[in-house]
């Protein structure tokens, strides 16, 4: 369901600004704070993978999480570009119609 997926989505964002807030304030232990704001990134990352495709991404790997996300959104796009055509042809035809 479209709104499950939405939510999924504002749970991994709100875990990921809670990792991003803990690597702020990790100054004093640095691989700490790099390690949480790794986290902090895979996990946006991932919200933004489940809010366009409803899928849980199982990777870990920063470059592969990338890669599926531009390809989600060049998929996403296509599919944006077909329904305007069809809804600017479907206009056109409306056009001549009393």
């Amino acid at each position: 369901m479209q709104r499950d997926r939405f939510v999924a989505a504002s749970t991994w964002l709100r875990n990921a600004q809670v990792d991003l807030e803990v690597a702020t304030e990790s100054g004093r232990y640095p691989s700490r704070a790099c390690f949480r704001a790794q986290q902090a990134a895979e996990l946006a990352l991932k919200a933004l993978l489940i809010a366009l495709t409803d899928d849980h991404p199982r990777s870990h790997i920063g470059d592969v999480l990338i890669r599926e996300l531009q390809a989600a959104i060049r998929q996403a796009r296509s599919v944006f570009t077909y329904a305007e055509q069809l809804v600017e042809r479907l206009v056109l035809e409306g056009e001549g119609t009393p």
